[in-house]
């Protein structure tokens, strides 16, 4: 198991680097619907099957049934009241938006930031290997979550260095809960 701050902060670089060279490719170059519809699908498929070999076999074996089912659900469940929150607030934002700084989908991805770095922390819990699995599988998901925030900012007119600043600043919201498996 990986047992330094300095190793973890070093790996938690890669997820790091990989939003932000999605971002600065969606800042300097414009694709069309059809690559960042491959591109996310892609990452989606590749979180879902570290996830689902290296990680859900584990959990099998260690938790019974009835644990297993009850964390997916209340993890459903927080997905939709988070989602409806945001709903709200962006129905709420648009209306008396005047800067239009996109607030409801920034707070959107440093919560989904957070919640891959509980998840990147769990992963390192139940060994290295099947962390560093999930960092780079969030890593390539992140990738595409730069993608298509910097798209989404940059349809906003918001300059190229207030977006490329938007897309680096949730994804500190990471490190915190990725060092949770040192407690």
């Amino acid at each position: 198991m990986l047992k330094s701050i300095e190793h973890s902060l070093l790996i938690g670089l890669i997820p790091l680097g990989l939003v932000l060279l999605g971002g600065l490719a969606a800042i300097f170059f414009r694709l069309s619907k059809g690559v960042e519809s491959t591109v996310l699908h892609f990452a989606a498929g590749v979180v879902f099957s570290v996830v689902a070999v290296e990680l859900l076999p584990d959990v099998i074996r260690i938790h019974r049934p009835i644990q297993i089912i009850s964390g997916f659900v209340v993890g459903v469940v927080l997905m939709l009241v988070i989602k409806s929150i945001i709903k709200k607030l962006a129905a709420k934002t648009e209306r008396t938006e005047e800067n239009n700084f996109p607030a409801t989908l920034f707070v959107g991805v440093a919560i989904d930031i957070f919640i891959d770095g509980l998840l990147v922390g769990i992963a390192f819990s139940v060994g290295s290997k099947e962390g560093l699995l999930l960092t780079l599988a969030i890593g390539i998901e992140l990738f595409s979550l730069g993608l298509a925030t910097a798209t989404a900012f940059r349809k906003k007119s918001i300059t190229k260095l207030k977006t490329f600043t938007y897309i680096a600043l949730p994804e500190y919201f990471s490190y915190c809960p990725m060092q949770l498996h040192f407690s």
